[in-house]
């Protein structure tokens, strides 16, 4: 799962309609992110988006994205704006921060339901069997 160019831009798009600043998102599953900083600071000029500052432009927890220069998934909610940027997912292979089967109407925890103000699923529910559960 992850955010690709064109879906930086989608976001990109919401930020100027509405801005992120200081709102928490939650993703489901960690994102790969496809782009460089460097390809994300000439996307906001075009977009005529201010980024926020970034306390440290950290690479992908994947190798291979970092070894082309892919920025993680923190780094670019941060750079949207988010206050807070936080992971669920099915298990902690890729140390999520919220461990939680979808499926399971009794693992749903209380903490989660209403904690996020932008929730994203780029590729998550498609695997879930009990959708309104989800």
């Amino acid at each position: 799962m992850g955010i690709a160019k064109a879906a930086m831009k989608v976001l990109m798009n919401e930020t100027k309609r509405e801005s992120f600043e200081g709102l928490s998102v939650l993703t489901l599953g960690r994102q790969d992110i496809f782009f460089s900083y460097d390809l994300l600071l000439e996307t906001a000029k075009e977009f005529d988006v201010k980024l926020s500052s970034v306390s440290e432009i950290t690479l992908s927890h994947n190798s291979f994205y970092a070894d082309s220069q892919y920025i993680s998934d923190s780094c670019f909610f941060q750079a949207l704006g988010f206050a807070e940027s936080k992971t669920m997912d099915y298990s902690d292979y890729e140390f999520a921060d919220y461990i939680l089967d979808l499926n399971d109407k009794k693992a749903v925890l209380d903490e989660l339901c209403e904690a996020f103000d932008v929730i994203i699923d780029s590729g998550t529910i498609e695997h879930v069997f009990n959708i309104p559960n989800a």
